[in-house]
């Protein structure tokens, strides 16, 4: 699962996409289900106060991480 707005930095964890477009490079903690990004500690808190997206579903960056391993695995004997 490639996802949009993946910036690996030195240890291999993404960085946050609204911060990115921002030129910043801030590590994200959470992934948004619904838009497809990656978030770090205060993007996230923001968009859960925002109503548009409040009601997103938010992600772990490990468990992210975990599912696309699997499906990597999955792909490799397909």
């Amino acid at each position: 699962m490639e996802v949009g707005g993946k910036l690996p930095d030195k240890a291999g964890a993404p960085f946050c996409k609204p911060c990115a477009d921002d030129r910043k490079s801030v590590t994200a903690v959470k992934f948004c289900a619904v838009c497809k990004e990656w978030l770090c500690v205060s993007c996230t808190d923001y968009h859960r106060r925002l109503k548009a997206t409040r009601t997103h579903t938010f992600l772990d960056k490990d468990l992210v991480a975990a599912v696309t391993q699997e499906e990597n695995q999955e792909n490799r004997f397909h």
